[in-house]
């Protein structure tokens, strides 16, 4: 494996296929740098149930943060529903420019824009919590994506099986929400 480095006046890729394409390498390829913009975040969160939180330190988040909090991330939340009016979540969900929630209810249970749940499980706010609860407020949990946003996507649990009704509603509801869904 050998190095080269350019004059700055030809590009990297045109000279990786130009010596490729010349026979006398089997093979040649880029390598780029990326400068990475470092997050101005620094120590531990100082929520009360941090200490608790033994994924964080599983998944080696202090780490994560000192590169990024997650800003201009948002995450979508399939599951439930979201309860939108706790405070460990309401200033880390997405919203418009008038303040609304953008979320979507894909059940017949309810309206098409409130992802609220209406049953006693709350499954949809604990994954939402630990995906992008509000963080370094002193209370609660500390959420992975501290600056990201949640995007509350209820769906149905009342299907016998999980297939493509469940696709359908994560392509429906990203369409309703003008958002962008990596699979």
């Amino acid at each position: 494996m050998y190095e080269l480095r350019p004059p700055y006046t030809q590009s990297t890729i045109d000279v990786a296929n130009a010596l490729f394409e010349s026979g006398l390498v089997e093979w040649a390829n880029p390598n780029y740098s990326y400068a990475v913009k470092q997050s101005n975040f620094g120590g531990e969160p100082n929520d009360d149930l941090y200490d608790q939180q033994w994924n964080l330190s599983k998944i080696r988040a202090n780490r994560a943060w000192d590169i990024t909090t997650g800003t201009d991330v948002n995450i979508a939340i399939f599951d439930d529903g979201v309860d939108l009016t706790h405070t460990d979540l309401e200033d880390n969900l997405l919203k418009d420019g008038s303040g609304n929630v953008i979320g979507y209810n894909s059940t017949n249970r309810g309206s098409s824009d409130d992802p609220h749940p209406d049953g006693g499980d709350a499954h949809g706010t604990n994954c939402a919590g630990i995906a992008a609860a509000v963080t370094n407020n002193d209370e609660g949990v500390a959420g992975i994506l501290i600056e990201g946003r949640i995007m509350p996507l209820q769906m149905s649990y009342t299907h016998p099986y999980y297939g493509s009704p469940y696709i359908e509603t994560i392509v429906m509801s990203s369409m309703e929400c003008r958002q962008k869904v990596v699979f």
